[in-house]
């Protein structure tokens, strides 16, 4: 009975690994024939793609990357874990060291939360229960991005990117608050010993924590950056091949709003009616695209989370964000000036380099070249 039972548990994981196999080869094949069939669409949204790591992901996430790491690795997560913990144990069933990743994720924008969560499961301080809690709600777009890309460059609106911002505060804790109601956890939350967090902490002394945290930024940021790169090449191949079967603006913003929020954003800004326009992208938002969730899983690769959760949680913070806005509209939209940019103004968002921007991608290589060395002697 017993074996019987094992036999069965192993079909139904070979029936997921093939179904997920066969998923895989489908999407490299269509890739495939997208570069063959535009290669210089392809080579082109390649060039974008890595214009906009150098120009605009590495310096916008690569030294919140290494802060997020210092914060946690020097165990500073630990110091707010009281004042947190007052309402995050409440409301989300999580410790107040967990809480840290949710505001690193909300202020730092994706994945800082979900980089901050899986480094405090490392070091012990979460349980795994907390970990899967955290992934699904703590990993959203920074204001940076909503507010001054989308609704200043995109939309010509500072207020509605202000508005769509705390609308994806809002809807990313009541997903966490949903968990906490609906989700019972199948383990009980692990309480570690001082001597085991004295234990960690002795690992990591003075300047091998700052070594340490900025050598595991920089292969993140990498992994990140290589995300970007191909998913700004798929979306553009898709793109040109999309506009030769004419089909309808709202459906092609959903199109490019699944695969990367960046595309979807731009490609929803054109939809008309505007109200139209506006749903699209709270919802992309939202979402966050296949790109961002192709990030995080990598970042969890190996823990065993359920990625099935994770993407019903983002599925659903996107149908939230959507009808937030719309209700926010029926109420308070006649107060709302906007100014359409068009897609080019938000491709060439940031475009210039600046002596920042410069610095802090040098600083990425340097410490990366210097990760690769590391390994190397080990």
């Amino acid at each position: 009975m017993t074996s019987l039972g094992v036999k069965d548990t192993k079909t139904k994981k070979a029936a997921r690994f093939s179904a997920g196999g066969l998923a895989v080869a489908v999407l490299s094949i269509v890739t495939l024939f997208f570069v063959m069939r535009f290669p210089d669409v392809a080579i082109e949204y390649m060039q974008r793609g890595l214009g906009l790591c150098v120009r605009v992901v590495i310096p916008s996430l690569f030294p919140f990357m290494v802060v997020s790491e210092l914060i946690v690795r020097s165990g500073a997560a630990s110091y707010f874990a009281k004042p947190l913990g007052v309402f995050s144990q409440r409301l989300f069933g999580v410790r107040g060291e967990g809480a840290t990743a949710f505001l690193l994720g909300i202020i730092c924008g994706f994945p800082i939360g979900t980089r901050a969560a899986v480094s405090l499961y490392r070091r012990r301080e979460i349980s795994f229960e907390e970990l899967q809690r955290l992934v699904c709600f703590s990993n959203n777009p920074s204001s940076a991005f909503v507010i001054s890309a989308v609704g200043v460059t995109l939309f010509g609106c500072r207020e509605f990117g202000v508005v769509l911002y705390f609308i994806t505060v809002l809807t990313s804790v009541l997903v966490g608050v949903g968990q906490n109601i609906l989700c019972r956890p199948r383990e009980k939350a692990q309480e570690f010993s001082s001597l085991q967090k004295e234990e960690k902490e002795t690992e990591e002394r003075g300047i091998s924590i700052f070594s340490g945290a900025v050598n595991s930024a920089a292969l993140s940021m990498l992994s990140v950056s290589a995300f970007v790169v191909f998913f700004s090449t798929f979306t553009g191949t898709v793109g040109e091949l999309v506009s030769y079967t004419g089909l309808d603006e709202s459906f092609s913003a959903l199109l490019f709003s699944f695969f990367e929020l960046t595309s979807g954003a731009a490609s929803a800004a054109c939809v008309r009616p505007l109200s139209v326009a506006i749903l699209i992208t709270a919802f992309a938002v939202g979402w966050s695209g296949l790109s961002v969730h192709f990030q995080v899983i990598s970042i969890c690769e190996g823990l065993g989370l359920s990625l099935g959760r994770y993407f019903f949680s983002k599925l659903l913070q996107g149908v939230l964000n959507a009808l937030f806005v719309w209700i926010y509209f029926l109420l308070f939209g006649n107060t709302l000036d906007f100014e359409v940019q068009s897609v080019s103004a938000f491709l060439n968002f940031s475009n210039e380099p600046t002596i920042i921007g410069a610095t802090v991608g040098i600083s990425f290589f340097l410490s990366l070249i210097t990760c690769v060395f590391a390994k190397k002697n080990n």
